[in-house]
């Protein structure tokens, strides 16, 4: 019913077991006929359904969250999940979810990584692991304690440039996106867009920002 309605330009008249519509019409409709759909999962059986119903999959790094072993441990994890895209006659898009630890230096991301870490909430970080021990979820197995403090899947730690590189492996690795994240989110965003968008450009990462296109209101002559 929903896939009708997304598609149709006229108004419907639906009638189900369970619903009744007289003039039905959407608007404004999907782009693509119908929602983009969006699973996240690591396991096996989720990766199943994800493949068949969804079009992005969010992952989590099967190493936890360091970025050597985890980027070593992605290539085959995103490598299973679009094989059991192709086996349904379908492809999708992966996407992770790294926490960014940017300064100008390795030295010093290193010191703000430590000093977070230092500074921890171990109550609050008790509950979280606590509560995932509990879980069956299979995704955040290999996520040591103390990675959990940062938060994110993964770690992407050092200089705008060494960002801009691991951002690079992850493409490499099979990752299609990324959902970045921050420890203190408006600074850190802040400087990422100062230090690390402009490398990504010329990295070929992200797309320049296109010109504004808009004519002043009102213009003076001196």
């Amino acid at each position: 019913m929903l896939d009708t309605l997304w598609r149709s330009n006229a108004n419907l008249n639906i009638r189900t077991p369970r619903w009744n519509l007289h003039d039905a019409f959407v608007s404004p409709r999907p782009r693509y006929h119908r929602p983009v759909l969006v699973n996240a999962t690591g396991s096996a059986a989720g990766i199943e359904y994800a493949v068949r119903h969804s079009d992005l999959v969010f992952i989590t790094s099967p190493a936890g969250a360091h970025f050597d072993e985890a980027i070593e441990a992605l290539p085959a994890h995103t490598g299973r999940i679009r094989e059991a895209a192709q086996r349904v006659g379908r492809r999708v898009r992966t996407l992770i979810n790294p926490t960014i630890v940017c300064r100008p230096t390795e030295r010093e991301a290193r010191d703000y990584h430590d000093a977070i870490v230092a500074h921890a909430d171990e109550g609050a970080l008790d509950g979280f692991v606590g509560q995932a021990a509990r879980s069956d979820a299979k995704a955040w197995a290999k996520h040591k304690r103390e990675q959990r403090i940062l938060g994110g899947n993964l770690h992407l730690i050092g200089s705008p440039e060494q960002i801009v590189e691991q951002l690079l492996a992850l493409k490499r690795a099979g990752c299609d996106g990324v959902q970045l994240t921050f420890f203190d989110f408006e600074p850190d965003l802040a400087y990422f867009g100062e230090a690390v968008l402009p490398l990504l450009v010329e990295a070929g990462l992200r797309h320049p920002a296109p010109a504004p296109t808009h004519q002043p209101i009102l213009q003076t002559t001196p």
